[in-house]
């Protein structure tokens, strides 16, 4: 089993790995991706935005709760193990990436909604190194026998746990496919008018 899947969890890593698939389909820029879509899909997703159902947002918002939650963990701890710094220093340290990593993750939201693979991958990865991280700072904290610092790690690993749960249930999965197929769908019929226009 790869380590990604330990990780992420298996149905993440189908998703994952499917989108990329859809991907290559999608670059070829032939016929082949009219295989993955059929002309009523795609006029039930030209409908107006306002007559396609909602979608339910709330498991990509624990996702970004969750990722913030191990990244406040994960940086605050590790400027503790770093020599002390100035006030301002660690102000600047601990902000400037944060405003970056947030404004990342949003971007990932959006493209994950948007049916594109990337997005998806960037939540991968996030994950995967927060993990990672989480669990090399509780292994340097336990060695140290900084208490108050492998609490907090030891709840980053909590979090990502969560954050893996989150990633392999059903609202997640949900709002991934639909998103993607409302792409496949959309390239799709495109693809059908123009190749219809040119008979």
């Amino acid at each position: 089993m790869r380590l990604t899947t330990i990780l992420s969890g298996w149905y993440f890593c189908d998703l994952l790995a499917h989108g990329r698939e859809m991907d290559q389909v999608i670059a070829r820029g032939d016929n082949s991706l009219l295989q993955h879509s059929t002309p009523e899909l795609e006029r039930w997703f030209a409908k107006p935005p306002a007559e396609l159902p909602r979608q339910n947002g709330f498991p990509l918002a624990f996702v970004l709760l969750f990722f913030l939650m191990a990244y406040a963990g994960n940086v605050l701890t590790l400027l503790a193990l770093l020599p002390k710094q100035t006030p301002p220093v660690r102000v600047f340290l601990f902000f400037v990436p944060a405003i970056l990593f947030i404004f990342s993750n949003l971007t990932a939201g959006y493209l994950i909604a948007r049916g594109k693979t990337s997005g998806l991958a960037w939540y991968g990865l996030m994950h995967g190194i927060l993990t990672v991280l989480s669990a090399a700072l509780l292994a340097v904290t336990l060695l140290k026998g900084d208490t108050h610092h492998v609490v907090i790690m030891l709840a980053s690993l909590l979090i990502m746990l969560a954050c893996r749960y989150v990633f392999n249930g059903r609202g997640f999965i949900l709002f991934v496919l639909y998103g993607r197929t409302q792409r496949i769908a959309t390239l799709s019929r495109g693809m059908r008018l123009k190749s219809g226009g040119q008979r």
